[in-house]
């Protein structure tokens, strides 16, 4: 049993290693399990490499019960345990299609509001190109007031079972020690972790909820193994849960259906709002801690896929209308619960009081009532001395702007100037407000409803600066894709204006590597991104990363890699890799310095006569690099004249994921013993999957 609220997506799977194994050097792009599915276990092996070291345990059912499900007030008395009979039920199964179906004939005398169903043969999805039929769960529970359009729905799902025939399937060892971990490391046990991550973040992904039993968005707690055919844990388990109100099942109160006294909302919901022909529109009741009330929206169109991890901040965002008709954008998340971190939009009021342009303007924020992760706080002494260990709670920020993601960019134009304009709002927030975003990524940068302008999003990483240079909150956060190569290789102190520079800068490229107009192969562009954006090393359950992104700045990769045309876009992309580039290049020798002080003399300290020497270069852009004026008013000169930059997006999504399933890219091993393998995050989303705000 686990208890657990929902993480945010990435659409990238990660490698699974033999646990025999040490240091690991792999790409967080594409790998593989062992099946005749190879795009499944691509997926699963993301989750499972998304949510290592995120289940707790082991704890006693007895205890588990206690705290995550009580008896309810009036729980009337449970029906007698047929001993005998669940002792058979093993001895008479020789598949597991039997199993499951001797299974829910017995659990279903405790189960008087609820529905098991064997679904194994019945499959879901939820938001994947290519990709059907991986949520396949092996006995299913649902309320028995809902009506199933198809034999399977995972967006009514209440809990499930996964069955395992085989001992060596376990995903938890309950003798725990520093050899062996709570996380069983063989292949088959990975595998199960993956599967029941999939499936609880599937329902939470599709449902709003807060937790889903069987197994918060803080990590899984889960118990010690136990004989469900001696022992009444299950059936205990299952009883309270029958009679178990929906908020204590997991249903969030603050998402309901309409009444019909708010019909006119809903049916000018559907009128105004994009919805698709399966999604409802729902009442979202924010309590706005601006007014001190609850301000009520409707809608529901989700615009921007979820991952199936549990674990993390679980950020969606809706497009939703308000009472007025006002068509605004609602992100529902789970905030880190710190002290030190302010909540979201308490950080645009700041910004906004400063004058920081480009950036959205709030309608109502606040926490969503006694909807905070309780797995960390329950069972303290499962988690382990020296990692962070934060709780997180519930919240809503409604939003007055609703753009569109940069990666939907209609010309060059408009992504160059969504950059820039994003680039100003991070001077001004620094310079003025003293705050430093701290999370620049292709899904934090928008582009307006018209093209015109950009917005620079999610605040919610920022940090306020003490000094120039040092922020008074300790710790590296980003998106792995984006993140300079310096945080990248863990030496890194704190997170510095620099880094974000840096980040732009490789916004830019991915954006362009994707969608850009080059003349580059699929296949090329998949290696560049695996190579140099999706490149992790992991060590002991420690990621690093950055060497390819060094390399190819050093390099000056894209000036030679990019396949672009000549003219006004390849001629900023140089511009501006040189100048993050100095940071990682070789600093001139004193003989190159003494060389260059009697060329510098001989041509007067003219600068056209020096800006192609080393020496001055690598000043000049130092120089450069702390002050951010040079290279926005390159962008400022490129985005003037519109024509310069009228290539269209190019959509390769289909070309990549092709070429992606083909080669199925994996990492590489070297002796690798003692390792455990483990993702870089920040509770972070896919790098083209944070909402328009």
């Amino acid at each position: 049993m686990s208890s657990t609220p929902p993480q945010l997506p990435r659409d990238q799977s990660q490698a699974i290693f033999d646990s025999s194994s040490s240091p690991l050097e792999l790409n967080t792009g594409r790998s593989t399990f062992t099946s005749e599915d190879p795009t499944r276990d691509t997926r699963l092996a993301q989750v499972e490499l998304d949510t290592h070291n995120e289940w707790f345990g082991p704890v006693s059912p007895i205890e588990f019960l206690a705290k995550f499900l009580p008896a309810p007030p009036g729980l009337p008395r449970r029906p007698n345990f047929q001993r005998q009979r669940w002792g058979n039920i093993r001895s008479d199964a020789k598949k597991k299609f039997d199993m499951c179906y001797r299974f829910t004939k017995l659990l279903d005398r405790y189960c008087t509001n609820l529905e098991l169903k064997v679904t194994g043969d019945a499959s879901d999805d939820i938001n994947w190109t290519h990709q059907t039929g991986l949520i396949n769960v092996d006995v299913s529970v649902f309320h028995k007031n809902v009506q199933l359009e198809r034999t399977f729905e995972v967006a009514k799902l209440e809990t499930f079972f996964e069955f395992k025939l085989a001992n060596s399937s376990s995903g938890f060892n309950d003798n725990v020690s520093e050899a062996y971990p709570f996380e069983k490391q063989a292949k088959n046990s990975q595998e199960t972790r993956a599967q029941l991550a999939t499936y609880a973040g599937a329902m939470l992904a599709t449902q709003f909820r807060t937790h889903a039993f069987c197994v918060e968005v803080a990590g899984a707690v889960v118990t010690s193994a136990f004989r469900y055919a001696k022992e009444k844990h299950l059936v205990d388990f299952l009883w309270r849960f029958n009679h178990s109100s929906p908020e204590i099942r997991g249903h969030d109160r603050t998402v309901t259906v309409p009444s019909s006294a708010e019909s006119r909302f809903v049916e000018q919901a559907t009128e105004l709002l994009p919805l698709k022909s399966w999604e409802k529109v729902w009442k979202f009741s924010v309590y706005d801690e601006g007014s001190k009330e609850t301000v009520v929206f409707y809608g529901g169109g989700n615009r921007f896929s979820v991952s199936v991890s549990p674990f993390g901040r679980s950020t969606r965002g809706f497009l939703v209308i308000d009472i007025h008709g006002n068509i605004v954008y609602l992100k529902d998340t789970w905030r880190i619960d710190m002290e030190e971190m302010q909540k979201e939009g308490n950080i645009y009021a700041q910004l906004h009081e400063k004058g920081v342009p480009h950036i959205p303007h709030v309608v109502a924020h606040g926490d969503a009532g006694q909807q905070k992760t309780l797995s960390r706080s329950s069972f303290p002494d499962l988690f382990r001395p020296g990692e962070p260990s934060y709780p997180f709670q519930h919240y809503y920020i409604v939003f007055r702007e609703v753009g569109h993601r940069l990666t939907e960019f209609r010309t060059t134009h408009e992504l160059v100037n969504a950059i820039k304009d994003a680039m100003k709002a991070h001077q001004v927030a620094y310079d003025e407000a003293k705050i430093l975003h701290c999370d620049i990524s292709s899904g934090n940068i928008l582009i307006s409803e018209d093209g015109k302008s950009g917005f620079l999003i999610d605040w919610d990483f920022s940090k306020p600066i003490v000094d120039c240079e040092t922020p008074r909150q300790h710790g590296i956060t980003g998106t792995w894709e984006f993140m300079s190569a310096e945080l990248l290789f863990g030496n890194a102190t704190c997170h510095k204006r620099t880094d974000d520079l840096e980040s732009f800068f490789h916004v830019l490229c991915w954006v362009l590597l994707k969608y850009g107009p080059h003349s580059l192969t699929a296949t090329k562009v998949v290696e560049r991104l695996d190579c140099i954006y999706n490149y992790v090393m992991i060590y002991r359950g420690r990621s690093k990363g950055g060497t390819h992104k060094m390399r190819s700045l050093r390099s000056r990769d894209m000036r030679r890699a990019a396949g672009l045309s000549d003219g006004c876009l390849k001629d900023l992309l140089v511009d501006f890799e040189d100048l993050v580039a100095v940071r990682y290049d070789h600093a001139p020798s004193n003989e190159d310095r003494e060389q260059y002080d009697e060329l510098a003399a001989l041509a007067n300290y003219d600068e056209k006569k020096l800006n192609r020497q080393p020496v001055w270069r690598y000043d000049k852009f130092l120089e450069r690099l702390e002050d951010w004026d040079w290279i926005y008013e390159r962008f400022c000169e490129a985005t003037r004249d519109s024509s310069q930059l009228s290539d269209a997006r190019i959509d390769r999504e289909q070309q990549l994921e092709d070429v992606y399933v083909k080669y199925m890219i994996t990492g590489r091993t070297e002796d690798t013993r003692n390792m455990r393998t483990g993702s870089k995050k920040r509770g972070a989303d896919d790098p083209d999957s944070k909402p328009a705000s």
